[in-house]
Protein backbone atom coordinates (compact mmCIF):
# COMPACT_ATOMS: atom_id res chain seq x y z
CA UNK A 1 0.00 0.00 0.00
CA UNK A 2 2.85 2.37 0.84
CA UNK A 3 4.43 1.78 -2.56
CA UNK A 4 1.09 2.24 -4.33
CA UNK A 5 0.55 5.45 -2.37
CA UNK A 6 3.94 6.80 -3.46
CA UNK A 7 3.22 5.93 -7.08
CA UNK A 8 -0.11 7.70 -6.83
CA UNK A 9 1.58 10.80 -5.39
CA UNK A 10 4.16 10.79 -8.19
CA UNK A 11 1.41 10.49 -10.80
CA UNK A 12 -0.54 13.36 -9.24
CA UNK A 13 2.59 15.54 -9.08
CA UNK A 14 3.30 14.79 -12.75
CA UNK A 15 -0.26 15.64 -13.74
CA UNK A 16 -0.10 18.95 -11.86
CA UNK A 17 3.31 19.73 -13.37
CA UNK A 18 2.09 19.02 -16.92
CA UNK A 19 -1.02 21.11 -16.29
CA UNK A 20 1.10 24.05 -15.09
CA UNK A 21 3.52 23.75 -18.00
CA UNK A 22 0.67 23.69 -20.52
CA UNK A 23 -0.93 26.72 -18.91
CA UNK A 24 2.36 28.62 -18.97
CA UNK A 25 3.02 27.67 -22.60
CA UNK A 26 -0.42 28.96 -23.66
CA UNK A 27 -0.53 26.48 -26.53
CA UNK A 28 -4.08 25.39 -25.72
CA UNK A 29 -5.53 28.77 -24.84
CA UNK A 30 -8.70 29.73 -26.63
CA UNK A 31 -8.76 32.83 -28.82
CA UNK A 32 -10.53 34.75 -26.05
CA UNK A 33 -7.94 33.71 -23.47
CA UNK A 34 -5.14 34.84 -25.79
CA UNK A 35 -6.77 38.28 -25.73
CA UNK A 36 -6.60 38.39 -21.96
CA UNK A 37 -10.21 37.38 -21.30
CA UNK A 38 -11.34 34.52 -19.05
CA UNK A 39 -12.72 31.32 -20.53
CA UNK A 40 -16.34 31.55 -21.58
CA UNK A 41 -17.98 28.63 -23.32
CA UNK A 42 -19.14 29.25 -26.87
CA UNK A 43 -22.10 26.99 -26.18
CA UNK A 44 -25.22 27.72 -24.20
CA UNK A 45 -25.54 31.48 -24.61
CA UNK A 46 -29.00 33.04 -24.48
CA UNK A 47 -29.21 36.50 -26.00
CA UNK A 48 -32.09 38.84 -25.23
CA UNK A 49 -32.34 40.05 -28.83
CA UNK A 50 -31.75 38.87 -32.40
CA UNK A 51 -29.53 41.89 -33.06
CA UNK A 52 -26.05 42.26 -31.57
CA UNK A 53 -25.19 45.91 -32.15
CA UNK A 54 -23.43 47.95 -29.46
CA UNK A 55 -25.08 50.72 -27.49
CA UNK A 56 -25.68 53.99 -29.35
CA UNK A 57 -22.94 56.62 -29.11
CA UNK A 58 -20.76 54.43 -26.94
CA UNK A 59 -17.00 54.38 -26.45
CA UNK A 60 -15.41 50.92 -26.37
CA UNK A 61 -11.91 49.58 -25.87
CA UNK A 62 -11.50 46.07 -27.34
CA UNK A 63 -10.31 43.62 -24.65
CA UNK A 64 -6.99 42.48 -26.08
CA UNK A 65 -3.30 42.75 -25.25
CA UNK A 66 -2.20 43.30 -28.87
CA UNK A 67 -3.71 46.71 -29.66
CA UNK A 68 -5.61 49.52 -27.97
CA UNK A 69 -7.78 51.29 -30.51
CA UNK A 70 -10.87 53.00 -29.12
CA UNK A 71 -14.21 52.34 -30.81
CA UNK A 72 -16.89 55.00 -31.14
CA UNK A 73 -20.37 53.91 -32.15
CA UNK A 74 -23.07 55.76 -34.06
CA UNK A 75 -26.78 56.14 -33.34
CA UNK A 76 -27.36 52.52 -34.42
CA UNK A 77 -24.58 51.06 -32.27
CA UNK A 78 -22.25 50.41 -35.21
CA UNK A 79 -18.58 51.35 -35.37
CA UNK A 80 -19.37 53.94 -37.99
CA UNK A 81 -20.13 57.62 -38.32
CA UNK A 82 -23.72 58.77 -38.73
CA UNK A 83 -25.03 58.72 -42.29
CA UNK A 84 -28.33 60.08 -43.52
CA UNK A 85 -30.98 57.46 -44.22
CA UNK A 86 -30.99 58.36 -47.89
CA UNK A 87 -27.79 59.03 -49.80
CA UNK A 88 -27.16 61.78 -52.29
CA UNK A 89 -28.03 60.94 -55.90
CA UNK A 90 -24.41 61.10 -57.04
CA UNK A 91 -22.82 58.73 -54.49
CA UNK A 92 -22.94 54.95 -54.84
CA UNK A 93 -23.66 53.58 -51.37
CA UNK A 94 -22.10 50.25 -50.34
CA UNK A 95 -23.07 48.45 -47.14
CA UNK A 96 -20.77 45.72 -45.79
CA UNK A 97 -21.94 43.17 -43.23
CA UNK A 98 -19.72 40.74 -41.36
CA UNK A 99 -17.96 40.01 -38.10
CA UNK A 100 -15.06 41.63 -36.22
CA UNK A 101 -12.90 41.68 -39.35
CA UNK A 102 -15.40 44.03 -40.97
CA UNK A 103 -15.94 45.99 -37.75
CA UNK A 104 -12.19 46.51 -37.89
CA UNK A 105 -10.79 44.82 -34.81
CA UNK A 106 -7.08 45.60 -34.82
CA UNK A 107 -7.26 48.93 -36.62
CA UNK A 108 -8.22 52.54 -35.94
CA UNK A 109 -11.38 53.75 -37.66
CA UNK A 110 -9.59 55.17 -40.71
CA UNK A 111 -7.75 51.88 -41.32
CA UNK A 112 -10.59 49.36 -41.18
CA UNK A 113 -11.34 47.24 -44.23
CA UNK A 114 -14.49 49.24 -45.21
CA UNK A 115 -12.70 52.60 -44.82
CA UNK A 116 -9.73 51.42 -46.87
CA UNK A 117 -12.05 49.95 -49.51
CA UNK A 118 -13.73 53.33 -49.82
CA UNK A 119 -10.32 54.96 -50.34
CA UNK A 120 -9.34 52.33 -52.92
CA UNK A 121 -12.50 52.87 -54.95
CA UNK A 122 -12.32 56.66 -54.74
CA UNK A 123 -8.71 56.50 -55.91
CA UNK A 124 -10.12 54.76 -59.01
CA UNK A 125 -12.44 57.71 -59.64
CA UNK A 126 -15.54 56.05 -58.20
CA UNK A 127 -17.89 58.23 -56.17
CA UNK A 128 -18.76 55.82 -53.38
CA UNK A 129 -19.52 55.81 -49.69
CA UNK A 130 -18.87 52.57 -47.82
CA UNK A 131 -20.80 51.89 -44.62
CA UNK A 132 -19.34 49.52 -42.04
CA UNK A 133 -22.07 47.30 -40.57
CA UNK A 134 -19.65 44.74 -39.17
CA UNK A 135 -20.25 43.46 -35.64
CA UNK A 136 -17.82 41.34 -33.64
CA UNK A 137 -19.16 37.81 -33.18
CA UNK A 138 -21.68 37.99 -36.00
CA UNK A 139 -22.02 35.32 -38.67
CA UNK A 140 -23.86 35.24 -41.99
CA UNK A 141 -27.15 34.26 -40.32
CA UNK A 142 -27.04 37.16 -37.87
CA UNK A 143 -26.05 39.47 -40.73
CA UNK A 144 -28.98 38.36 -42.89
CA UNK A 145 -31.53 38.88 -40.11
CA UNK A 146 -30.02 42.26 -39.18
CA UNK A 147 -30.12 43.45 -42.78
CA UNK A 148 -33.65 42.16 -43.31
CA UNK A 149 -35.06 43.75 -40.19
CA UNK A 150 -32.93 46.86 -39.64
CA UNK A 151 -30.06 47.77 -41.93
CA UNK A 152 -31.88 48.43 -45.17
CA UNK A 153 -34.26 50.82 -43.43
CA UNK A 154 -31.26 52.56 -41.87
CA UNK A 155 -29.21 53.08 -45.02
CA UNK A 156 -30.95 52.07 -48.32
CA UNK A 157 -27.68 50.94 -49.97
CA UNK A 158 -27.07 50.46 -53.70
CA UNK A 159 -24.84 47.44 -53.09
CA UNK A 160 -24.77 45.01 -50.16
CA UNK A 161 -21.57 43.02 -49.58
CA UNK A 162 -22.06 40.01 -47.31
CA UNK A 163 -18.72 38.66 -46.05
CA UNK A 164 -17.82 35.26 -44.65
CA UNK A 165 -14.76 33.49 -43.28
CA UNK A 166 -14.13 30.19 -41.51
CA UNK A 167 -15.52 31.64 -38.27
CA UNK A 168 -19.01 31.20 -39.74
CA UNK A 169 -18.47 27.44 -39.76
CA UNK A 170 -17.03 27.43 -36.23
CA UNK A 171 -19.95 29.48 -34.96
CA UNK A 172 -22.38 27.04 -36.55
CA UNK A 173 -20.92 24.31 -34.34
CA UNK A 174 -21.89 26.29 -31.24
CA UNK A 175 -25.00 28.11 -32.43
CA UNK A 176 -26.74 25.95 -34.97
CA UNK A 177 -28.77 27.44 -37.81
CA UNK A 178 -31.86 29.58 -38.01
CA UNK A 179 -33.47 27.65 -35.16
CA UNK A 180 -31.37 29.83 -32.84
CA UNK A 181 -33.85 32.68 -33.47
CA UNK A 182 -36.79 32.14 -31.13
CA UNK A 183 -40.24 33.64 -31.66
CA UNK A 184 -40.03 35.59 -28.40
CA UNK A 185 -37.14 37.65 -29.82
CA UNK A 186 -34.35 35.81 -28.00
CA UNK A 187 -31.45 33.80 -29.40
CA UNK A 188 -30.48 30.39 -27.98
CA UNK A 189 -27.19 28.68 -28.80
CA UNK A 190 -26.72 24.91 -28.61
CA UNK A 191 -26.64 23.41 -25.10
CA UNK A 192 -23.37 23.28 -23.16
CA UNK A 193 -21.89 19.73 -23.24
CA UNK A 194 -21.65 18.19 -19.78
CA UNK A 195 -17.84 17.84 -20.02
CA UNK A 196 -17.27 21.50 -20.89
CA UNK A 197 -16.19 22.18 -17.29
CA UNK A 198 -13.19 19.91 -17.85
CA UNK A 199 -12.16 21.98 -20.85
CA UNK A 200 -12.57 25.17 -18.83
CA UNK A 201 -10.33 24.12 -15.94
CA UNK A 202 -7.85 21.67 -17.48
CA UNK A 203 -5.35 22.46 -20.22
CA UNK A 204 -4.25 18.85 -19.98
CA UNK A 205 -7.76 17.81 -21.00
CA UNK A 206 -7.50 20.22 -23.94
CA UNK A 207 -4.22 18.62 -24.94
CA UNK A 208 -5.68 15.13 -24.76
CA UNK A 209 -8.53 16.24 -27.03
CA UNK A 210 -6.05 17.62 -29.56
CA UNK A 211 -3.97 14.43 -29.47
CA UNK A 212 -7.16 12.41 -29.97
CA UNK A 213 -7.86 14.22 -33.25
CA UNK A 214 -10.28 16.94 -32.15
CA UNK A 215 -9.02 19.88 -34.24
CA UNK A 216 -11.30 22.70 -33.04
CA UNK A 217 -10.81 24.09 -29.56
CA UNK A 218 -14.03 24.05 -27.52
CA UNK A 219 -15.90 22.06 -30.19
CA UNK A 220 -15.97 18.43 -29.09
CA UNK A 221 -15.86 17.04 -32.60
CA UNK A 222 -13.41 14.77 -34.38
CA UNK A 223 -12.13 15.86 -37.78
CA UNK A 224 -14.71 13.69 -39.48
CA UNK A 225 -17.53 14.95 -37.27
CA UNK A 226 -16.46 18.53 -37.89
CA UNK A 227 -16.35 17.99 -41.64
CA UNK A 228 -19.84 16.49 -41.60
CA UNK A 229 -21.09 19.44 -39.58
CA UNK A 230 -19.50 21.80 -42.14
CA UNK A 231 -21.41 20.04 -44.91
CA UNK A 232 -24.64 20.67 -43.03
CA UNK A 233 -23.63 24.28 -42.41
CA UNK A 234 -22.89 24.82 -46.11
CA UNK A 235 -26.43 23.81 -47.04
CA UNK A 236 -27.85 26.15 -44.39
CA UNK A 237 -25.62 29.04 -45.48
CA UNK A 238 -26.53 28.59 -49.15
CA UNK A 239 -30.24 28.67 -48.33
CA UNK A 240 -30.01 31.76 -46.14
CA UNK A 241 -27.66 33.61 -48.52
CA UNK A 242 -30.30 33.03 -51.18
CA UNK A 243 -32.88 34.53 -48.81
CA UNK A 244 -30.49 37.39 -48.05
CA UNK A 245 -30.13 38.15 -51.75
CA UNK A 246 -33.91 37.94 -52.20
CA UNK A 247 -34.33 40.66 -49.57
CA UNK A 248 -31.67 42.80 -51.25
CA UNK A 249 -33.32 42.31 -54.66
CA UNK A 250 -36.68 43.25 -53.16
CA UNK A 251 -35.12 46.53 -52.05
CA UNK A 252 -33.80 47.21 -55.59
CA UNK A 253 -30.16 46.86 -54.52
CA UNK A 254 -27.31 44.67 -55.78
CA UNK A 255 -25.83 41.81 -53.76
CA UNK A 256 -22.45 40.09 -53.67
CA UNK A 257 -20.95 37.60 -51.22
CA UNK A 258 -17.22 37.64 -50.41
CA UNK A 259 -15.20 34.79 -48.85
CA UNK A 260 -11.89 35.68 -47.24
CA UNK A 261 -9.31 33.86 -45.09
CA UNK A 262 -8.32 34.40 -41.49
CA UNK A 263 -4.62 34.19 -40.72
CA UNK A 264 -5.25 30.94 -38.82
CA UNK A 265 -6.42 29.48 -42.14
CA UNK A 266 -3.09 30.41 -43.67
CA UNK A 267 -0.98 29.11 -40.76
CA UNK A 268 -2.65 25.76 -40.09
CA UNK A 269 -2.96 23.29 -42.93
CA UNK A 270 -6.09 21.47 -41.77
CA UNK A 271 -8.10 24.66 -41.43
CA UNK A 272 -6.89 26.04 -44.76
CA UNK A 273 -7.82 22.85 -46.64
CA UNK A 274 -11.10 22.60 -44.76
CA UNK A 275 -11.97 26.24 -45.45
CA UNK A 276 -11.14 25.94 -49.15
CA UNK A 277 -13.29 22.81 -49.39
CA UNK A 278 -16.20 24.42 -47.55
CA UNK A 279 -16.19 27.56 -49.65
CA UNK A 280 -15.72 25.59 -52.87
CA UNK A 281 -18.87 23.65 -51.98
CA UNK A 282 -20.70 26.85 -51.08
CA UNK A 283 -19.53 28.45 -54.33
CA UNK A 284 -21.11 25.65 -56.34
CA UNK A 285 -24.46 26.14 -54.59
CA UNK A 286 -24.38 29.92 -55.07
CA UNK A 287 -23.50 29.52 -58.73
CA UNK A 288 -26.50 27.24 -59.19
CA UNK A 289 -28.69 30.09 -57.88
CA UNK A 290 -26.85 32.77 -59.91
CA UNK A 291 -25.71 34.61 -56.79
CA UNK A 292 -22.73 36.92 -57.31
CA UNK A 293 -19.75 35.98 -55.16
CA UNK A 294 -15.96 35.82 -55.17
CA UNK A 295 -13.17 34.49 -52.98
CA UNK A 296 -10.08 36.34 -51.75
CA UNK A 297 -8.38 33.16 -50.54
CA UNK A 298 -5.96 32.53 -53.40
CA UNK A 299 -4.77 36.11 -54.07
CA UNK A 300 -4.47 36.88 -50.37
CA UNK A 301 -2.55 33.73 -49.45
CA UNK A 302 -0.21 34.14 -52.42
CA UNK A 303 0.88 37.51 -51.04
CA UNK A 304 1.13 36.72 -47.33
CA UNK A 305 2.53 33.17 -47.40
CA UNK A 306 6.15 34.26 -47.78
CA UNK A 307 5.90 36.98 -45.13
CA UNK A 308 6.62 36.55 -41.39
CA UNK A 309 3.47 35.27 -39.71
CA UNK A 310 2.88 38.53 -37.79
CA UNK A 311 3.45 40.82 -40.77
CA UNK A 312 -0.25 41.14 -41.54
CA UNK A 313 -1.86 40.04 -38.26
CA UNK A 314 -1.41 40.25 -34.49
CA UNK A 315 0.43 37.41 -32.71
CA UNK A 316 -2.14 36.72 -29.97
CA UNK A 317 -5.36 38.30 -31.10
CA UNK A 318 -5.12 36.97 -34.66
CA UNK A 319 -6.99 39.85 -36.33
CA UNK A 320 -5.38 41.72 -39.17
CA UNK A 321 -3.25 44.80 -38.73
CA UNK A 322 -4.01 47.87 -40.89
CA UNK A 323 -1.56 46.39 -43.40
CA UNK A 324 -3.63 43.21 -43.60
CA UNK A 325 -6.86 45.18 -44.03
CA UNK A 326 -5.22 47.27 -46.74
CA UNK A 327 -4.47 44.13 -48.73
CA UNK A 328 -8.05 42.87 -48.28
CA UNK A 329 -9.41 46.26 -49.38
CA UNK A 330 -7.28 46.31 -52.53
CA UNK A 331 -8.23 42.76 -53.47
CA UNK A 332 -11.90 43.54 -52.83
CA UNK A 333 -11.78 46.62 -55.05
CA UNK A 334 -10.10 44.60 -57.81
CA UNK A 335 -12.74 41.87 -57.57
CA UNK A 336 -15.72 44.23 -57.41
CA UNK A 337 -14.62 45.98 -60.59
CA UNK A 338 -13.52 42.81 -62.41
CA UNK A 339 -16.82 41.08 -61.63
CA UNK A 340 -18.90 44.04 -62.76
CA UNK A 341 -20.49 44.46 -59.31
CA UNK A 342 -19.38 48.07 -59.52
CA UNK A 343 -18.25 49.96 -62.61
CA UNK A 344 -15.55 52.60 -62.91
Amino acid sequence: MKKAGKILVVIMVCIVAIELLLRLSGVFRTSEEKRGKPYNSSYGEVRPTWYSNHKAYDTLTPPTTDFHYIYYTNKYGLREKDYSTYKSDSAYRILITGNSYIEGSGAPYDSTWPRLLEKELRNRNLNVEVIDAGLAGNDILFDYVYYRDKLNAYYHPDLVIATMNSSDYLYYAFRGGMERFHADGTVHYLPVPHYDFLFQYSHLFRGLLALSGFPVKEAYLSKRQFQLLCEQATLTFAKEIKNYKHEVDRNNSKFVCIFYPKMSDVRFGFFFKNSLHNFDELTGLLEADSIAHFSLFTPFVSQVAAQPKNHYSYPNDGHYTPKGYQLLARLTADSLIASGAIKN
